[in-house]
């Protein structure tokens, strides 16, 4: 899975070119569907154990959060056998691996993901916590995400994450036959 975000960035163009050829084979080579989605559901299991989100702003870690949507985006990818991983992924993945609602429901959680993400590393130093919120800072993140207070964005990720969790267990654990 992390080959579908690989790309070289810096180095001898030829090398970076006979990495890409080598990554992209890698890529195109046929994979089994449900040792993918078994690998990737093991793989977020193990990241949830081993880190879990402090809260429901912690919009890497949260179960439905990026780490689940990239997990997606990464198993459509391998099973495709073409492309890498990257934010367009995720917006055409949806033609190969789920319906337009849920498309469209992983397209908004990723962008709300991203968005109050890049506002939380820029103006934050340490984890956003919703009872010591400066009032600029909130509104700021309540302008990101057109809602009215707090209270309302708490309980607007909670069910973003709910749905991006529905959709990952659909599409992965369907493969292991599970659901």
């Amino acid at each position: 899975m992390a080959l579908t975000r690989a790309r070289p960035v810096a180095g001898d163009e030829s090398l970076g070119a006979e990495i890409v050829r080598d990554i992209e084979s890698t890529l195109s080579a046929p994979h089994d569907a449900a040792k993918v989605a078994a690998d990737a559901i093991e793989m977020r299991d193990m990241i949830a154990e081993e880190k879990p989100a402090k809260n429901v702003f912690d919009l890497k870690l949260a179960s439905g959060g990026l780490i689940d949507i990239e997990f997606i985006a990464q198993t459509a990818v391998l099973l495709a056998g073409r492309g890498r991983s990257s934010p367009a992924t995720i917006d055409n993945l949806a033609l190969a691996a789920c319906d337009a609602q849920a498309h469209e429901q992983l397209r908004d959680a990723f962008s709300l993901y991203q968005s109050l993400t890049q506002v939380m590393r820029l103006c934050l130093t340490g984890p956003f916590d919703a009872k010591e919120t400066p009032p600029g800072f909130a509104d700021l993140m309540l302008r990101l995400a057109d809602l009215p207070d707090l209270g309302v964005l708490e309980a607007h990720l909670k069910e973003t994450q709910h749905r991006v969790r529905t959709v990952f267990d659909a599409l992965l654990r369907k493969g292991k036959g599970k659901r």
